[in-house]
């Protein structure tokens, strides 16, 4: 009996020193469950690509979109109001600076005119009677028939007449400009491109609808918005071409003209013109285009693979990380179309980690795991 304590008590001993050497210790027990911890949230988060952006190897030309607008247009209206009696010109129709466009008739007008070349008349003829008054007056002062209050008041009413007079006069002025205006007349060579108005029609000063629309095409304006990033890139020294789909292989050779010189706070882009000889080439304005400029060096534009960019509330964006893998959605501005590649031209930096096709579940600061920048 004694025998099989003995045992037991050596075998129980044996177990405690079993024990002591292999049991963890409990840093190791909160390690190992930390690294569990970690390995059971990080098999919850989505797994992203990403890749770093490249610095755009920019070539010596850039491209633009470009729409064509004319030299000269503008909107006539009407100045007097009356009814169109007639109509010479209508869509089309090739016109001269001064040319009579259309007669707008207006008997009232005419004859307030009429009336107000009689008034003058009368008002002539009161100052002719006041002045006489004060004629026979003034030497009648110096032998005292009459008194100095009562030439006073025949010299003021001579200075009324003369004041009636002028404003009878400009009456007239003003009404002679009213019946000028019954004739619409031509402000410079051009075009007609629109009619709204024929014969028969009452119009007046406070239409919104214009009686014709001309427009000046022998020299067209090539207008192009740049943005800020490419602005100070583009070579105004040298020409440009212009080409359109409807004319391919026949580009068109232009010319720098102006900058507006500000920055459009909206669309951050640079409104700049260019300007062609049209006179022989006929072609109508308003059609659209592609600019090709001479750059004059590198800008700050970068690239990155096609399938990175994605359009949310109508612009180009992109998804970054931050330092701590959250993710952010950024807008950018796009330049050239590469094979498989678009240029960002605002927006992104190298330094930037952008995440290739973003999954349409992401969120702002959703954290996730990232792969090495490709």
């Amino acid at each position: 009996m004694k025998k099989l304590t003995l045992a037991t008590g050596l075998a129980l001993a044996g177990l405690g020193v079993a024990a002591l050497v292999y049991w963890p210790s409990g840093e190791v027990q909160a390690n190992r469950q930390a690294a569990l911890q970690a390995g059971a949230a990080a098999d919850g988060m989505p797994r992203v690509n990403v890749v770093s952006p490249k610095p755009f190897e920019a070539d010596s030309m850039l491209q633009f979109s470009a729409r064509m607008a004319p030299s000269e247009e503008a909107s006539l209206y009407a100045r007097s109001a009356g009814f169109v009696q007639a109509r010479r010109v209508d869509i089309g129709s090739q016109v001269k600076a001064g040319q009579v466009l259309a007669t707008i008739s207006a008997p009232e007008l005419e004859a307030s005119l009429a009336s107000a070349r009689a008034a003058v008349l009368q008002r002539e003829a009161e100052l002719m009677v006041a002045s006489r008054n004060l004629a026979r007056a003034q030497p009648l002062r110096s032998a005292g028939a009459v008194s100095a209050q009562q030439l006073d008041e025949l010299q003021g009413q001579e200075e009324v007449a003369k004041a009636n007079v002028k404003a009878a006069q400009a009456e007239v002025m003003r009404l002679q400009t009213e019946v000028a205006y019954l004739t619409v007349k031509a402000p410079f060579d051009g075009v007609i491109t629109d009619r709204q108005v024929d014969r028969g029609d009452r119009v007046g000063p406070g239409d919104t609808r214009h009686l014709f629309r001309i427009i000046n095409a022998e020299v067209i304006r090539v207008q192009v918005d740049v943005p800020q990033p490419q602005l100070f890139r583009v070579d105004t020294s040298r020409p440009a071409k212009l080409t359109l789909a409807e004319r391919p292989g026949v580009p068109i050779d232009v010319r720098y003209k102006r900058s507006a010189q500000e920055l459009n706070a909206e669309s951050g882009t640079v409104r700049i013109e260019y300007e062609f000889d049209n006179s022989k080439l006929g072609l109508p304005a308003g059609l659209t285009g592609t600019l090709t400029v001479p750059s004059q060096g590198a800008g700050n534009s970068v690239t990155v693979p096609a399938n990175t960019v994605t359009y949310r509330d109508g612009g180009a964006t992109v998804v970054v990380l931050d330092e701590n893998n959250a993710v952010q959605f950024r807008k950018v501005s796009l330049g050239k179309n590469m094979a498989t590649s678009v240029e960002v031209v605002q927006g992104l930096s190298p330094a930037d980690r952008v995440v290739i096709n973003p999954n349409a579940l992401l969120k702002p600061g959703q954290v996730v795991q990232a792969g090495d920048p490709a």
